[in-house]
């Protein structure tokens, strides 16, 4: 397997440039907000983790990440049984597990830094709790009546 990342990488810039590094880094109680000047090799040494291990499993969910995004497929060409599928188990699954990780740091960051700036924090948790109701909405609908139809078309 081909690496991507080495522990030199500071674990703020890691998790912007690949915000899948957020669950293996909560996996392993990885600080990323407060914690992410460092590096992650000095957060892995701090913690007397398995170095190896982390970066086996960050590089693992790199590459997960990249075959997601590299189908290859030309969508064009495909039916709508095909496009459809690729939606939902591509987009809209990502979505689902994806969201409720983001509301659970959102909130962690509220909790843990609005007394110093509650006014865009707290705005930043209500306009992302909107999205997210708004998205949820958006692919129930989808599924249960326009992919449907499209189907039954």
């Amino acid at each position: 397997m081909q690496t991507h990342f080495n522990g030199t990488e500071q674990i703020g810039s890691l998790v912007a440039g690949f915000p899948g590094a957020s669950n293996v880094l909560k996996a392993y109680g990885i600080d990323f907000c407060c914690g992410g000047n460092r590096s992650l090799q000095t957060a892995i040494d701090q913690q007397r983790l398995n170095g190896d291990e982390v970066l086996h499993r960050l590089n693992e969910a790199y590459r997960e990440d990249q075959e997601r995004q590299e189908t290859g497929q030309n969508w064009q060409d495909a039916s709508f049984h095909e496009l459809i599928t690729h939606i939902v188990e591509t987009h809209h699954d990502f979505l689902r597990e994806e969201l409720p990780v983001i509301s659970g740091f959102l909130t962690k960051i509220l909790r843990v830094h609005g007394p110093h700036e509650p006014e865009k924090l707290g705005r930043l948790h209500q306009l992302f709790h909107t999205i997210k109701s708004e998205l949820d909405e958006h692919l129930i609908a989808e599924e249960e009546g326009q992919f449907p139809l499209i189907l039954s078309y």
